[in-house]
């Protein structure tokens, strides 16, 4: 049986940012660590919380690609 992660120690926010953060990864995820919101107002919206938690930063003042912090990055390798 597989092993579950659990975030033991977590409140809902950090739980919800988190499965965020993974959501964003795996739906607009591209290569070298760049996501790209496909121009839709969900994946703008998720872009936006991860920013204003200093998980992703738009280079060149960009509005569709963002890219991991190593904040972000580190978020994701946590629980794998």
């Amino acid at each position: 049986m597989p092993q579950w992660k659990t975030f033991e120690g977590a409140n809902a926010e950090q739980k919800a940012l988190r499965a965020l953060a993974w959501m964003a990864d795996y739906y607009l995820g591209r290569n070298h660590d760049v996501l790209d919101n496909l121009a839709q107002s969900s994946g703008e919206l998720a872009l936006e919380v991860l920013a204003e938690h200093g998980l992703v930063t738009w280079p060149d003042g960009g509005a569709r690609f963002a890219s991991w912090t190593d904040l972000g990055r580190r978020l994701l390798d946590r629980f794998e």
